[in-house]
């Protein structure tokens, strides 16, 4: 075989491959489609410009390359489905706490109004007052059912908590990194020495499946495009959890 046939062949190789990697590297689950069309144009553009010297894509190879950029659109919408998912949830704790936050406070009101009825109730026993204290006796009970409806309502509220929250998911972690605190006075100060990858190994068993990614070194594309590359200072490195 001719070596320029061969060096064109290479070359060819080269295009098609950069081509499908970014093809891969951008492709999102809803330009899946037109993203496997870009490719498919590049191939057959590829045939007809070299036919002449026998060079194509060979299409077994063509539909690995599609197939990864199709498995990569399906991974990514697993990860936007996650995003969504924990968005929801974040969103509905936030819904129960402030719910329950407005439990408390009618709770709170309703005990005080009971404890003054309570007081005055007393009084007019001492008193001997029987028929006003006969109609606070039934506000009473009025403020009794009313607490009773308040809790019934936070229980209620409660159990739309599941175990595999994110808080509870942050609370095990927490515990798992008792060891490893910052600060081992002020528990509140939630900062711990670990590495990332030791926190990865324990989401793996804690977290199990639903811990879909995760990566040693930081995205970071502007950053990398800028050509900024100088090193900071380095400084104690702690993880926040």
């Amino acid at each position: 075989m001719d070596v320029p046939v061969i060096a064109g062949r290479a070359s060819v190789l080269r295009a098609y491959n950069a081509e499908a990697d970014s093809c891969v590297a951008r492709v999102r689950p809803y330009r899946l489609h037109t993203t496997i069309e870009r490719l498919d144009k590049v191939a057959h553009t590829i045939t007809r410009l070299g036919k002449t010297m026998g060079i194509r894509v060979a299409p077994d190879y063509h539909r690995l390359r599609v197939q990864e950029i199709t498995l990569t659109a399906d991974y990514r919408a697993k990860q936007d489905e996650e995003k969504e998912r924990i968005r929801e949830e974040r969103e509905r704790q936030r819904d129960e706490r402030a719910a329950l936050a407005e439990f408390e406070r009618e709770k709170a009101r309703l005990a005080k109004e009971q404890s003054h009825y309570q007081a005055a109730l007393a009084k007019l026993h001492a008193k001997g007052d029987t028929a006003a204290a006969a109609e606070l006796q039934t506000r009473l009970a009025e403020i009794g059912e009313a607490i009773a409806g308040v809790e019934a309502r936070e229980a209620n509220t409660r159990a739309l908590i599941f175990s595999d929250d994110a808080v509870s998911l942050e609370t095990r972690l927490h515990a798992a990194l008792a060891d490893h605190r910052v600060n081992k006075v002020n528990a509140r100060r939630e900062f711990f020495y670990p590495s990332p990858a030791q926190v990865r190994d324990l989401l793996q068993q804690i977290a199990g499946q639903h811990l879909l990614a995760y990566h040693d070194t930081a995205e970071a594309l502007e950053w990398r495009a800028s050509g900024t590359h100088a090193r900071p200072t380095q400084q104690p490195s702690t993880a926040s959890a």
